[in-house]
This record gives C-alpha cells, structure tokens and sequence, in this order.
C-alpha cells in the first residue's frame, strides 16, 4: 500500500465526531491488526481504546504484550461504540464467555453501535451472541477502520 494513499485514508480532518472504536483484548488477540489498527486510528484522531477483560498486561497470539488503556469495568462510554473482535480463535472464545462483552455487544447493537469481526472468528462471534439477533439489525455503515479488516 503506498504511502500516499495512507495519508489520504487517514491524515484527513475530521468533520464529523466518530464513535469511540473498542479494540477488545483477552489473550492470544491478534497482535498485527490490533496495533495497524490501533496505530492508524489513533494517528487520524479517531477514539480508539485498547479495552482489555483484564487491567494487566496481555499477550497476543506473536509474544507481542500490550496493556489495555481501559478495562470492561472502567470504559464509561457516553455514547454506543464500535466494538471490534480482533481474533484469533481463542481470543474470540474468551471474549465470548465473558458476561461483560455480550452486555457491551447488545448494548452497542440496540444503542446505535455496531459489532464487528474478522472473518476466522465469526462464527464463534455469532455463537456467542454477540451480533444482533436480526440479520436486518446489522448497520450497513463503512467505518474507518472497514479496509483494514480481513475478508
């Protein structure tokens, strides 16, 4: 990807105030997509937060460490977020038992906020009931983040 096309994609104003973009971390997350992500995101002036299940470090599926900048306890969001199930497998079957993610998911689903993962992980994602229960529930928006996410 050329260089000038991510200045495109990302170095351009604002002009809208984006929803808060969960990145949600348990062990063994995908550690490339999380920090292209996180990186991008953050450079662009997007809300991005590292939200982890646990305040501690976590360790991604490479031995790469990242400590969450907020905890599932501590987010106190003011408005629905975009919650992103980075993957792998086992990051996303932690994060589907965990009772606090599928309380954020509905409540993002219902409040104008929108689920998503990456393709290896969605079935579990869907198991676990974090997707909205209608089909026709699902937004059809393109957020910023939509080109960086695997097909």
């Amino acid at each position: 990807m050329p260089l000038s096309f991510l200045y495109t994609l990302f170095m351009q104003p604002l002009h809208y105030a984006p929803k808060p973009t969960l990145l949600l971390l348990a062990q063994d997350f995908d550690a490339r997509l999380v920090t292209t992500l996180a990186t991008y995101g953050r450079q662009a002036g997007y809300p991005v937060i590292l939200t982890g299940l646990i305040a501690g470090p976590i360790r991604s599926h490479l031995g790469v460490v990242l400590f969450p900048d907020r905890t599932l306890d501590t987010l106190g969001l003011t408005e629905p977020p975009w919650v992103i199930i980075p993957g792998t497998p086992a990051c996303a079957q932690a994060l589907g038992r965990d009772p606090r993610v599928r309380r954020l998911c509905q409540q993002a689903n219902t409040q104008g906020g929108q689920v998503f993962a990456v393709p290896e992980v969605y079935a579990l994602v869907e198991e676990a009931g974090l997707f909205p229960s209608e089909p026709l529930a699902r937004a059809q928006v393109s957020p910023w983040f939509a080109d960086y996410l695997p097909r």
